[in-house]
């Protein structure tokens, strides 16, 4: 019988088109081989999925609900009085900006206001700053679409703010653009955890934070139990038959020798 690791990665793969991908990388997985096959031919449900091993065993598979967490779905009392997250982030503006260093530049973000990318010689700004954007918006939790569009995914864990019109860049002669995104981490304080690039000029600032904790949508969700996908061996009308026998059989045989054991003891019993 093939091992459930080996068959875990072939499921997960497959398991992409079934699963919402944030599901995937929050819940844990487990594989559980049973014993008992199935025949081919039987019906099975829209929560299966057949998989066929490299040794050529094909296996049917009951995939797990989809029951992608739903903590941050309150009821509306509750989201009267939940915080706002502005507010929770507020106290930012008043603060020392945030900086990180990264290689040669060093990134500052005034929460509010603008980021800006320059050198540091002996503790200040040397040659240029460059603007990498100046406060544009947030990102609106009271629009409808937004909110429809997160409690169907449950992908953006994070508080957004767009950053826009900073220096013309070089490459593209367009202005730099940013966003920042805020993470609940209730272990930190304020900082930039790291700075990307994935576009020319187009930059991604990861903040972590415990003030955005206190708001529903992105406040962490404790680990839960592995959800079991049960998987069982398929058998051709003629392997299962075998299949039934063989159990019959072995049902017949383990009768024969708890008889054979109950005689032994009476023997003994009497014999006393």
């Amino acid at each position: 019988m093939i091992a459930a690791a080996a068959l875990l990665p072939l499921l997960i793969q497959s398991a992409l088109a079934y699963f919402n991908l944030e599901e995937l990388r929050s819940f844990n997985y487990e594989v559980d081989i049973v014993s008992t096959p199935v025949k081919i031919g039987d019906d099975v449900g829209q929560s299966v999925m057949l998989m066929t091993t490299k040794f050529g065993q094909e296996y049917q598979c009951s995939l797990p609900e989809n029951s992608y967490p739903t903590e941050h779905a309150e009821s509306d009392e509750a989201e009267e009085e939940a915080p706002n997250v502005l507010k929770l982030l507020e106290p930012l503006r008043s603060l020392p900006c945030l900086t990180k260093t990264r290689n040669w530049w060093t990134y500052e973000i005034c929460y509010g206001k603008s980021i800006k990318q320059f050198h540091v010689e002996n503790g200040k700004p040397e040659g240029a700053i460059i603007f990498l954007g100046l406060y544009e918006s947030d990102f609106d939790w009271n629009n409808e679409t937004n909110l429809e569009q997160f409690n169907k995914t449950g992908q953006q864990k994070y508080h957004s703010q767009i950053y826009s019109h900073g220096s013309k860049c070089d490459i593209t002669g367009i202005p730099r653009r940013a966003e920042v995104r805020y993470y609940c981490d209730e272990e930190s304080t304020d900082y930039i955890d790291s700075v990307e690039e994935p576009e020319t000029c187009s930059y991604i600032f990861t903040v972590h934070t415990s003030r955005v904790c206190a708001f529903p949508p992105l406040k962490r969700i404790s680990p839960s139990k592995p959800h079991t996908i049960s998987c069982s061996p398929r058998l051709t009308e003629k392997q299962y038959q075998r299949y039934l026998e063989f159990k019959e059989n072995e049902k017949r045989l383990e009768e024969e020798r708890r008889k054979v054991w109950l005689s032994e003891q009476q023997k003994t019993y009497e014999a006393v």
